[in-house]
This record gives C-alpha cells, sequence and structure tokens, in this order.
C-alpha cells in the first residue's frame, strides 16, 4: 500500500521470470523476499512481480470473454448459461498436468513409505544374517529419503498450484461481479443492499480461493485409498479393512452435518447482511438519528443482529469441532486389531507398523479429502 494510495504490483512477460529449474523446484525464487521481511517490513518493491496470466486484469478479461461467448450460445441454444463452465475453462492444459503429476508423484511416495518401513523392520528382526546387511539397510534409508523428499515436493508443488489457481479465479469472478456492477441501471441497484453485494464478493466468491485445492484433494484421495486397500488386503488381510470400513461408514454422518453447517451458513450470510444494512443506514442517517435521538434504538437493533449471527456461528463451530474429533479418533485402529486379533491372524510388529501407516493414510484422505 503506497502512501498516496492503492499501487498494483508491477507485472512481467513470462519469457522475463524464468528460473532455474533447482530454483522452481525447491521455490529458491522466494529466497529474497523472506530475508527481507525477516529484516524489515515489506515494500511493493520487494514482492516478486506478477506473470501477465496471473494479474486481475487478465483474469477477468479472459473471463468475461469466455462468459460473453457463453451468453451468446445459451441464447442461441434457448438455455441458461453456467458460470462454472467458463471458470473450468479458465485452467490450462499445462497447469492440468502439471497439477497430476504433482499429485501422482505425491500418492506414490505415500504409499511407498509404509512398505519401506515394513521391509525395514522385518530386515531387522529377520534371524538370518547377511553379509550385505549394511549395504541393503543404507540403500533402504536412501528410498526412505528419496520418497519423502520427492512426495514433499509433489505436495509443495500441487498445493502451490492449487492456491495460485484459486486466487485468480476468485479474482476473475470478483472482477467480472465489479463490471456487472457498473453496467447496472440505479433501478436494477436499488434491488440489491450494499450489505448483500459485499457478502457476495467477501464470503461466496471468496469461497473460490479454496475450492481447486479440495476438489484435487478428491483426486489426490482417490489415487491414495485404491491402492491401499489392496495392499492392506494382500499383505496383511481382509480383517485390517474394519477400520477402513469404519470410517466410509462415517460418510453419511459428514454428508448430514455439512448439509446442516450449509444452511447455517446461509443463515449466516442472511443476518451478516442486515447488520451490514443497519449500519449503513445508521452512517447515512446519522444527523437525522442524532436529531430524533435514536442513538438507542438502533444500537439495541445492531446489538440483536449480532447477537443472532455470533449464535449460528457458534452453532457451526461446534459442527466443525465435532467433525475434527472424528478425524482424529484411532478407533479405526483399534478396529482393525481387534478384528485380527479375534480371527486368530499374528499381529508381528511388520503388519502392525504397516497397519498404522496405511490407516493414518486412509483416515486422512477419506476424512480430509473425501468427506
Amino acid at each position: 500500500m503506497a502512501p498516496n494510495g492503492y499501487k498494483k504490483i508491477s507485472s512481467t512477460s513470462d519469457s522475463a521470470e524464468k528460473v532455474s529449474f533447482v530454483s522452481f523446484l525447491l521455490l529458491q525464487w522466494m529466497n529474497d523476499v523472506v530475508k527481507t521481511g525477516s529484516k524489515r517490513t515489506l515494500e511493493e518493491g520487494d514482492f516478486v512481480p506478477l506473470s501477465n496470466e496471473n494479474t486481475s486484469q487478465s483474469a477477468t478479461e479472459l473471463l468475461d470473454k469466455k462468459w460473453k461467448g457463453e451468453v451468446a450460445n445459451s441464447i442461441r441454444k434457448k438455455k441458461r448459461p453456467k458460470l462454472w463452465k467458463n471458470v473450468l475453462r479458465m485452467i490450462s492444459l499445462r497447469e492440468a498436468v502439471f497439477v497430476v503429476c504433482c499429485d501422482v508423484l505425491y500418492a506414490i511416495s505415500s504409499l511407498l513409505s509404509p512398505l519401506l518401513v515394513g521391509h525395514l523392520i522385518f530386515m531387522l528382526m529377520s534371524p538370518e544374517t547377511h553379509q550385505n546387511n549394511i549395504l541393503h539397510g543404507c540403500v533402504l534409508a536412501i528410498a526412505m529419503a528419496v520418497t519423502t523428499l520427492v512426495g514433499s515436493l509433489g505436495m509443495q508443488h500441487y498445493g502451490y498450484a492449487g492456491e495460485i489457481m484459486g486466487i485468480r479465479l476468485s479474482n476473475a469472478v470478483q472482477g467480472l461481479v465489479y463490471r456487472k456492477i457498473l453496467l447496472l441501471s440505479k433501478s436494477s441497484l436499488s434491488k440489491f443492499s450494499a450489505g448483500r453485494v459485499i457478502d457476495l464478493l467477501s464470503n461466496d466468491v471468496q469461497r473460490m480461493e479454496t475450492a481447486p485445492k479440495w476438489i484435487l484433494a478428491i483426486n489426490s484421495a482417490i489415487l491414495q485409498i485404491v491402492p491401499a486397500t489392496f495392499i492392506i488386503v494382500y499383505l496383511i488381510g481382509w480383517q485390517a479393512l474394519m477400520g477402513e470400513i469404519f470410517l466410509w461408514l462415517l460418510l453419511p454422518y459428514y454428508a448430514e452435518m455439512s448439509s446442516v453447517n450449509a444452511a447455517l451458513r446461509l443463515r449466516s450470510a442472511a443476518e451478516s447482511d442486515m447488520r451490514i444494512s443497519l449500519t449503513n443506514q445508521v452512517v447515512s442517517g446519522i444527523r437525522a438519528i442524532k436529531a430524533h435521538a435514536w442513538e438507542d434504538e438502533f444500537r439495541k437493533k445492531i446489538k440483536h443482529t449480532r447477537k443472532r449471527e455470533i449464535s449460528i456461528i457458534r452453532k457451526k463451530s461446534a459442527i466443525l469441532s465435532g467433525l475434527a474429533a472424528l478425524e482424529y479418533t484411532s478407533i479405526p485402529i483399534l478396529l482393525s486389531v481387534i478384528t485380527l486379533m479375534l480371527t486368530g491372524q499374528s499381529l508381528a510388529p511388520v503388519n502392525v507398523f504397516m497397519l498404522l501407516m496405511f490407516i493414518n493414510l486412509l483416515r486422512l484422505q477419506i476424512c480430509f479429502g473425501i468427506a
């Protein structure tokens, strides 16, 4: 923020912002910004210039062009235009392929880590000694380090690409809303309160920033859940799937609580709209309110509206807390272990460690990715 007002960050062309492969892989191009921020307050010139495709103007113009084409096609075909189709078309094929590759690397790393740990434990507990045990152990250690590094890099780049994608889509939709507002007549604008527009931009459109991340999380969950299930059955036994079945049985509960949370979110948005409208009325008519001594009445109205809004937010927080409590429960692991014991399956350290790691993997993907 400049002293005299807002100044946008300069943008560069794609050819001017090319970095080396190592810098891109390890995100070293952000080192200067981080070092500067640790010493003093960051200024406008300290930030890395935006690429042209990530600027708000470029993203808004692209979405506006696609939206006009969608409206023309819908009029010709006598159908209702759909904004979400144009938002999806803003994602280039190169971006999608890059994200999928990073996701696959992360999934492979997550699946290999339990297998390598199980093989290491099996080698340490094996009564037979071999001459190349040290070499074998060194190879396993290097393989585990490389697997962890590749998985971490894949996860970071996949998350970073999702964040950039979400911010660009959100900015494009916000710019489209602003352009639409400028083209509306006074009679059309009078149908919508200022609080409704503010709530639309601050809540509904802002949720698009996290939408790509959660959509990508579903793909990542599918890539990890299916192979992990087959590996558990093949190496440990079908009895170990009791914990996974318990996690799948929680999905209806998650779905119901999510619908309740969505309903509460709509109610909260309505209360926020009413509160913002009341506040704007107080600010615009402060002279009349002061002249008629209506301060206490409007204060009570705003407080009452805010109290209802806070009550709804507390209910939402209670639901989210209940969901989070089940996400970190140890019941799936206990169910798998008890089932293995009751069916007479052996609980060797190798099986136990691999079971713990795979159940944690499934819990993370089912509870966070799918639910």
